[in-house]
């Protein structure tokens, strides 16, 4: 089960979800409107997220930055968050206490994606995949 790499005939629903959906704005390919993101700011170091405070996975688990961390860890081995042209070129995650997460973005990098990657990335439940990661990621 590899929401990053999936099969054909898997269904995603119940596996992941991602911090906000694309509103299709041809103006402005970072407008999004809120998911598992109750709320985002965007700056050149990267985007801070506050996490909708009653988010719960289908098995009841509360969605937490853990989560969040382990999913672009998960990207970055799949090669789609590293420090690579067309990737989301993530640093580093922090857990900044009550559902709030930074994500960085690699230093002296400009992105002018980076918001519209991380709102569209897979996000899993880090109590189900955080084993699957190497222990140094």
């Amino acid at each position: 089960m590899n929401p990053f790499n999936a099969a054909p005939n898997m269904f995603l629903g119940y596996n992941q979800m991602s911090l906000g959906f694309d509103k299709k704005n041809p103006s402005d390919p970072n407008d999004f409107f809120p998911g598992l993101a109750a709320s985002w700011t965007s700056s050149d170091a990267g985007l801070t997220v506050q996490l909708q405070p009653n988010a719960k996975w289908s098995d009841g688990t509360p969605v937490t930055a853990a989560d969040i961390k382990t999913s672009l860890a998960i990207a970055y081995t799949q090669g789609t968050a590293g420090p690579a042209a067309g990737n989301f070129e993530v640093a580093e995650v922090k857990d900044l206490g009550s559902g709030k997460v930074e994500i960085d973005q690699v230093p002296r990098v400009k992105n002018l994606y980076f918001q519209r990657l991380v709102l569209s990335a897979t996000i899993v439940n880090d109590k189900v995949y955080r084993g699957q990661l190497p222990a140094d990621v």
